[in-house]
């Protein structure tokens, strides 16, 4: 009988993310981008009202993989430049557009210098990495690093979405009991609205 093959987990103590990170989370990460962008993004990489113009910066915040980094470097000038960051590396892709780089960086603490420095900011699917505290100063960062009238494009889910069935209802439930154990903010994207405004952010849409 076969065993399970032990995942790679984060194992800072300040790091809460509930997945792993390794080859089988890329795969599943790189799927899920594939599914969202055509879903919710029209084939697109970007919803939010921005042209990028040459010289601009992007800051893919939480980057994962990388996917969403290497598809909007598809689809903009070689003179945009696009920054992604994440906790970990052991994801990022090996090859990737010399406009595109990866860093290791926290969503909570970001560079100084950094200020002002990006015109859009994408950040997705941070719900089962931050608690409330932790989203409140990642969206305080954001605002710090975006120029005057940039944009965020955030993209996030619900443990228990509406109009579902019982057992759905229930696996939520599970969910929602594993992210308060972990101490996440369950269902973060209710309360992004009113964390982005506090913040400072104007135009939450």
């Amino acid at each position: 009988m076969s065993t399970p093959s032990k995942r790679d987990y984060p194992s800072s103590p300040d790091v809460y993310y509930i997945l792993p990170s390794d080859t089988l989370e890329k795969q599943r990460l790189e799927l899920q981008h594939a599914l969202v962008r055509r879903a919710l993004y029209d084939g697109k990489s970007v919803l939010a009202p921005i042209v990028l113009k040459p010289g601009d910066r992007v800051l893919d915040s939480g980057t994962g993989s990388g996917a969403w980094a290497l598809s909007l470097a598809e689809e903009v000038p070689s003179s945009v430049f696009l920054t992604a960051i994440d906790i970990q590396s052991k994801i990022f892709p090996e090859s990737f557009p010399k406009n595109v780089e990866f860093l290791l960086y926290s969503v909570t603490d970001l560079p100084r210098q950094w200020t002002d420095k990006f015109s859009l900011v994408n950040q997705r699917f941070l719900f089962g990495a931050l608690t409330g505290q932790q989203w409140k100063v990642a969206l305080q960062e954001i605002y710090r690093v975006i120029a005057p009238g940039g944009w965020v494009q955030l993209v996030d889910g619900v443990t228990i979405p509406e109009h579902i069935g019982p057992f759905s209802a229930k696996i939520g439930n599970l969910w929602s009991i594993l992210f308060a154990h972990k101490g996440l903010l369950v269902d973060a994207v209710k309360c992004l609205p009113d964390m982005l405004t506090q913040a400072g952010f104007i135009n939450v849409l």
